[in-house]
Formats: C-alpha cells, structure tokens, sequence
C-alpha cells in the first residue's frame, strides 16, 4: 500500500511539475520598441488623421484595438496581435502607442507578449523575438509609407 501512495504521489509530482510554467518574461532588449518619423510641414491634426486611418485599415477590427484617442492630446494607444511567419504561425500580442505632434510620429510597442498558440504547442516564443521585432519595425515603416505616400492600396482602379 505504501508503495502504491508513493507510485501515485511521485506520479501527481511529475505531471505537476511537468505542466508547471514559471511565467513568461519578456527580454529586456524588446521590453519597449520605439520609432520616430519627422514629417516636414505637416499639422499635429493631419498626421492624427493619418495615423487613425493607418490604424483603422493595419487592424481587422480598428473599434475593438483602439483602446484610447485623443486628438487634442495627440494620441492613439491600441491593443492588438500580430503574428510571425514560422511553421505555426505564431502570434503575439501588444500595445501600440502613437503619439503625433507637429511634425512627427512616435510609435511605441510595449507589453510585447505571446499568445497562446495551441497547435504550436503554446507560447513559448523566446527563440522568435528577433522575428517578433522585425514584424513589428515592419508595421512601423508601414505607417511611415502610409503617412508619406497615402493609401497606395487600390490606387490603380
């Protein structure tokens, strides 16, 4: 009996222990990525114009991401999730803030988590944050191509 209560203790130890995650931190490195873009001769108002519509078109649901907007302070956060090219597709979450005054736009990502993935096995993304990154410098040259050229999609009808 004694061994029985020790096979199943040792076994409740194991499967315990085995599903055990100590939290996920993020590398310091990537803890907050900022870009900033000057716009010579362009309002605070029009570039907040342009960032909301940037925003409005990067995400599927531009109402449920944007968690705060002011125009007059000159600032959008947004909450929202991306994903890597990796065999699973691999995604991760985080916050957007644009800030927008005269001339210039900063774009802060921060709270850059991953999100749960389950045919990958779940979020373990610490192998992937320079792919993380490099997905993330690519939304922000596209606000920057967006701000500078317009809305380049659908301009050949």
């Amino acid at each position: 009996m004694k061994n029985l209560i020790f096979i199943f203790s040792s076994l409740l130890f194991l499967i315990i222990t085995g599903c055990y995650s100590p939290g996920y931190v993020n590398p310091d490195k990537y803890s907050s990525l900022i870009s900033i873009h000057e716009y010579k001769g362009q309002s605070k108002d029009e570039l907040y114009d342009q960032c909301e519509s940037w925003v409005a078109r990067e995400f599927n649901k531009a109402n449920e991401v944007i968690q705060y907007r002011n125009k007059e302070d000159g600032q959008i956060i947004c909450r929202g999730i991306s994903s890597i090219s990796s065999i699973c597709n691999r995604r991760f979450s985080f916050t957007a803030i644009l800030d927008v005054k005269e001339e210039r736009v900063r774009i802060r990502y921060e709270a850059i988590q991953p999100e749960s993935t389950p045919a990958c096995g779940g979020p373990d993304m610490t192998y992937k944050w320079d792919e993380v990154k490099d997905c993330i410098d690519t939304m922000s040259e596209d606000l920057h191509k967006y701000i500078i050229h317009g809305d380049m999609k659908g301009s050949d009808w």
